[in-house]
Protein backbone atom coordinates (compact mmCIF):
# COMPACT_ATOMS: atom_id res chain seq x y z
CA UNK A 1 0.00 0.00 0.00
CA UNK A 2 2.79 2.39 0.85
CA UNK A 3 4.35 1.87 -2.57
CA UNK A 4 1.01 2.24 -4.34
CA UNK A 5 1.70 5.81 -5.58
CA UNK A 6 4.99 4.67 -7.10
CA UNK A 7 3.41 1.64 -8.72
CA UNK A 8 0.53 3.74 -10.02
CA UNK A 9 2.94 6.15 -11.68
CA UNK A 10 4.94 3.40 -13.39
CA UNK A 11 1.88 1.48 -14.58
CA UNK A 12 0.13 4.63 -15.77
CA UNK A 13 3.13 5.48 -17.92
CA UNK A 14 2.26 2.53 -20.13
CA UNK A 15 -1.39 3.61 -20.37
CA UNK A 16 -1.22 7.38 -20.62
CA UNK A 17 2.11 9.13 -20.32
CA UNK A 18 0.57 12.63 -19.97
CA UNK A 19 -1.58 11.40 -17.11
CA UNK A 20 1.44 9.80 -15.46
CA UNK A 21 3.45 12.99 -15.73
CA UNK A 22 0.60 15.00 -14.23
CA UNK A 23 0.42 12.45 -11.44
CA UNK A 24 4.12 12.76 -10.73
CA UNK A 25 3.90 16.55 -10.59
CA UNK A 26 0.63 16.88 -8.72
CA UNK A 27 0.59 13.97 -6.27
CA UNK A 28 3.02 14.59 -3.42
CA UNK A 29 2.50 11.06 -2.09
CA UNK A 30 5.04 9.75 -4.62
CA UNK A 31 8.10 11.63 -3.31
CA UNK A 32 6.77 11.35 0.24
CA UNK A 33 6.47 7.56 -0.12
CA UNK A 34 10.05 7.36 -1.39
CA UNK A 35 11.30 9.61 1.40
CA UNK A 36 9.46 7.64 4.10
CA UNK A 37 10.90 4.31 2.95
CA UNK A 38 14.39 5.75 2.65
CA UNK A 39 14.19 7.40 6.08
CA UNK A 40 13.06 4.20 7.72
CA UNK A 41 15.76 2.26 5.89
CA UNK A 42 18.41 4.57 7.34
CA UNK A 43 16.85 4.52 10.81
CA UNK A 44 16.60 0.74 11.03
CA UNK A 45 19.78 -0.21 9.20
CA UNK A 46 18.04 -1.44 6.06
CA UNK A 47 19.83 0.69 3.47
CA UNK A 48 21.17 -1.27 0.54
CA UNK A 49 24.78 -2.36 0.59
CA UNK A 50 27.05 -1.79 -2.38
CA UNK A 51 26.70 -5.49 -3.22
CA UNK A 52 22.90 -5.33 -3.08
CA UNK A 53 22.83 -2.25 -5.32
CA UNK A 54 25.11 -3.94 -7.83
CA UNK A 55 22.84 -7.00 -7.88
CA UNK A 56 19.68 -5.01 -8.63
CA UNK A 57 18.16 -5.65 -12.05
CA UNK A 58 18.41 -2.87 -14.60
CA UNK A 59 14.89 -1.58 -15.12
CA UNK A 60 13.77 1.22 -17.39
CA UNK A 61 10.83 3.47 -16.56
CA UNK A 62 9.16 5.63 -19.20
CA UNK A 63 10.31 9.26 -19.11
CA UNK A 64 12.53 8.76 -16.07
CA UNK A 65 16.26 9.04 -16.19
CA UNK A 66 18.32 5.99 -15.38
CA UNK A 67 19.13 7.49 -11.97
CA UNK A 68 15.50 8.26 -11.18
CA UNK A 69 14.50 4.75 -12.18
CA UNK A 70 17.22 3.31 -10.01
CA UNK A 71 15.88 5.27 -7.04
CA UNK A 72 12.49 3.62 -7.55
CA UNK A 73 14.06 0.18 -7.80
CA UNK A 74 16.21 0.73 -4.71
CA UNK A 75 13.21 2.05 -2.79
CA UNK A 76 11.29 -1.13 -3.55
CA UNK A 77 14.19 -3.27 -2.38
CA UNK A 78 14.57 -1.20 0.80
CA UNK A 79 10.89 -1.78 1.49
CA UNK A 80 11.45 -5.54 1.18
CA UNK A 81 14.30 -5.36 3.71
CA UNK A 82 12.23 -3.29 6.11
CA UNK A 83 9.36 -5.75 5.95
CA UNK A 84 11.72 -8.66 6.55
CA UNK A 85 13.00 -6.88 9.67
CA UNK A 86 9.43 -6.19 10.77
CA UNK A 87 8.69 -9.93 10.65
CA UNK A 88 11.58 -10.80 12.92
CA UNK A 89 10.44 -11.28 16.55
CA UNK A 90 11.77 -8.69 18.97
CA UNK A 91 13.20 -6.54 16.16
CA UNK A 92 12.88 -2.74 16.45
CA UNK A 93 10.03 -2.85 13.92
CA UNK A 94 8.20 -5.87 15.31
CA UNK A 95 4.73 -5.08 16.69
CA UNK A 96 4.48 -4.95 20.46
CA UNK A 97 2.21 -7.40 22.22
CA UNK A 98 -1.43 -6.60 21.56
CA UNK A 99 -0.78 -4.06 18.79
CA UNK A 100 -1.87 -6.33 15.94
CA UNK A 101 -5.00 -7.39 17.81
CA UNK A 102 -5.93 -3.76 18.47
CA UNK A 103 -5.25 -2.81 14.84
CA UNK A 104 -7.31 -5.76 13.66
CA UNK A 105 -10.33 -4.64 15.65
CA UNK A 106 -10.01 -0.97 14.75
CA UNK A 107 -9.40 -1.62 11.05
CA UNK A 108 -12.29 -3.98 10.45
CA UNK A 109 -10.36 -7.23 10.00
CA UNK A 110 -13.31 -9.12 11.47
CA UNK A 111 -14.33 -11.96 9.17
CA UNK A 112 -17.52 -13.58 10.39
CA UNK A 113 -20.32 -15.79 9.13
CA UNK A 114 -23.92 -14.90 9.76
CA UNK A 115 -27.19 -16.73 10.07
CA UNK A 116 -29.84 -14.11 9.33
CA UNK A 117 -33.53 -14.49 10.00
CA UNK A 118 -35.02 -11.48 8.17
CA UNK A 119 -37.97 -9.78 9.78
CA UNK A 120 -39.86 -9.28 6.50
CA UNK A 121 -42.33 -7.07 8.29
CA UNK A 122 -42.95 -9.53 11.13
CA UNK A 123 -40.28 -9.08 13.77
CA UNK A 124 -42.01 -11.31 16.30
CA UNK A 125 -42.01 -14.26 13.91
CA UNK A 126 -38.32 -13.64 13.11
CA UNK A 127 -37.48 -13.56 16.82
CA UNK A 128 -39.29 -16.83 17.41
CA UNK A 129 -37.60 -18.55 14.47
CA UNK A 130 -34.18 -17.25 15.53
CA UNK A 131 -34.77 -18.46 19.10
CA UNK A 132 -35.59 -21.94 17.78
CA UNK A 133 -32.40 -22.03 15.72
CA UNK A 134 -30.36 -20.81 18.66
CA UNK A 135 -31.85 -23.55 20.83
CA UNK A 136 -30.67 -26.09 18.25
CA UNK A 137 -27.16 -24.68 18.48
CA UNK A 138 -27.16 -24.89 22.28
CA UNK A 139 -28.48 -28.46 22.27
CA UNK A 140 -26.02 -29.71 19.65
CA UNK A 141 -23.10 -31.90 20.68
CA UNK A 142 -20.99 -29.95 18.19
CA UNK A 143 -22.36 -26.37 17.94
CA UNK A 144 -19.90 -25.45 15.19
CA UNK A 145 -21.05 -28.34 12.99
CA UNK A 146 -24.67 -27.42 13.71
CA UNK A 147 -23.88 -23.81 12.75
CA UNK A 148 -22.67 -25.10 9.37
CA UNK A 149 -25.98 -26.93 8.92
CA UNK A 150 -27.98 -23.83 9.81
CA UNK A 151 -25.92 -21.72 7.42
CA UNK A 152 -27.00 -23.97 4.56
CA UNK A 153 -30.61 -24.07 5.71
CA UNK A 154 -30.90 -20.29 5.97
CA UNK A 155 -28.67 -19.32 3.05
CA UNK A 156 -26.25 -17.55 5.36
CA UNK A 157 -22.58 -16.94 4.73
CA UNK A 158 -19.63 -14.67 5.28
CA UNK A 159 -20.55 -11.06 5.98
CA UNK A 160 -19.66 -8.74 3.11
CA UNK A 161 -18.40 -5.22 3.75
CA UNK A 162 -21.82 -3.73 3.08
CA UNK A 163 -23.49 -6.08 5.58
CA UNK A 164 -21.67 -4.80 8.64
CA UNK A 165 -23.35 -2.47 11.09
CA UNK A 166 -21.82 -0.92 14.18
CA UNK A 167 -23.73 -3.33 16.41
CA UNK A 168 -22.60 -6.37 14.42
CA UNK A 169 -19.02 -5.15 14.44
CA UNK A 170 -19.08 -4.64 18.20
CA UNK A 171 -20.51 -8.11 18.70
CA UNK A 172 -17.95 -9.73 16.40
CA UNK A 173 -15.11 -7.87 18.14
CA UNK A 174 -16.12 -9.45 21.45
CA UNK A 175 -15.89 -12.99 20.04
CA UNK A 176 -12.87 -15.23 19.78
CA UNK A 177 -12.28 -17.01 16.46
CA UNK A 178 -14.73 -19.91 16.23
CA UNK A 179 -17.00 -18.51 18.94
CA UNK A 180 -20.71 -18.08 18.23
CA UNK A 181 -22.67 -15.02 19.31
CA UNK A 182 -26.05 -14.76 20.90
CA UNK A 183 -29.10 -13.40 19.11
CA UNK A 184 -28.42 -9.97 17.61
CA UNK A 185 -31.28 -7.78 16.48
CA UNK A 186 -30.75 -5.31 13.66
CA UNK A 187 -33.05 -3.51 11.25
CA UNK A 188 -32.84 -6.49 8.88
CA UNK A 189 -33.93 -9.03 11.45
CA UNK A 190 -32.15 -11.33 13.90
CA UNK A 191 -28.57 -12.50 13.35
CA UNK A 192 -26.28 -15.12 14.83
CA UNK A 193 -22.56 -14.64 14.12
CA UNK A 194 -19.59 -16.97 14.15
CA UNK A 195 -16.24 -15.25 14.25
CA UNK A 196 -13.70 -16.55 11.73
CA UNK A 197 -9.92 -16.43 12.08
CA UNK A 198 -8.50 -13.37 10.39
CA UNK A 199 -5.86 -13.66 7.69
CA UNK A 200 -2.95 -12.99 10.02
CA UNK A 201 -0.52 -12.32 7.16
CA UNK A 202 -2.87 -9.71 5.65
CA UNK A 203 -3.36 -8.06 9.04
CA UNK A 204 0.37 -7.95 9.66
CA UNK A 205 1.12 -6.47 6.24
CA UNK A 206 -1.63 -3.87 6.57
CA UNK A 207 -0.34 -2.83 9.98
CA UNK A 208 3.18 -2.39 8.65
CA UNK A 209 1.94 -0.23 5.79
CA UNK A 210 -0.19 1.79 8.19
CA UNK A 211 2.84 2.48 10.37
CA UNK A 212 4.83 3.57 7.34
CA UNK A 213 1.99 5.76 6.11
CA UNK A 214 1.74 7.38 9.53
CA UNK A 215 5.45 8.18 9.32
CA UNK A 216 4.94 9.65 5.85
CA UNK A 217 2.01 11.65 7.16
CA UNK A 218 4.35 13.57 9.43
CA UNK A 219 6.39 14.70 6.44
CA UNK A 220 6.23 18.35 5.53
CA UNK A 221 5.51 19.05 1.87
CA UNK A 222 6.63 22.40 0.54
CA UNK A 223 5.68 23.77 -2.85
CA UNK A 224 8.20 26.10 -4.42
CA UNK A 225 7.19 29.13 -6.45
CA UNK A 226 8.54 27.39 -9.54
CA UNK A 227 6.27 24.41 -8.96
CA UNK A 228 3.24 26.59 -8.36
CA UNK A 229 3.94 28.50 -11.60
CA UNK A 230 4.56 25.36 -13.65
CA UNK A 231 2.74 25.34 -16.97
CA UNK A 232 1.60 21.77 -17.59
CA UNK A 233 1.64 22.08 -21.40
CA UNK A 234 5.16 23.52 -21.43
CA UNK A 235 6.25 20.86 -18.97
CA UNK A 236 4.83 18.03 -21.07
CA UNK A 237 6.29 19.31 -24.33
CA UNK A 238 9.70 19.59 -22.69
CA UNK A 239 9.39 16.03 -21.37
CA UNK A 240 8.63 14.74 -24.86
CA UNK A 241 11.65 16.52 -26.24
CA UNK A 242 13.89 15.39 -23.40
CA UNK A 243 14.60 18.97 -22.41
CA UNK A 244 15.04 20.49 -19.00
CA UNK A 245 12.61 23.14 -17.75
CA UNK A 246 13.96 26.45 -16.54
Amino acid sequence: AMLAPLTLFVVLCFVSVPAAVVLLVCVPLIPVAIAAVQTWAETYGCTLTAEERAALPERTYPFLTAEQGRVLTETGQAYVKLYALYQEPDSPLAPAEGELELFQRESGFLPAERILIPSNGDRTAAQQQAAALFARLNAAADPSAEFDVLLKETGGGVLADEDWTDDLRDAASALEPGQISGLLETEEGVSILRRLPADSAAVKEAYFDQQLQDAAGHSEIQWTDACAALNSETFWNAVKRGESID
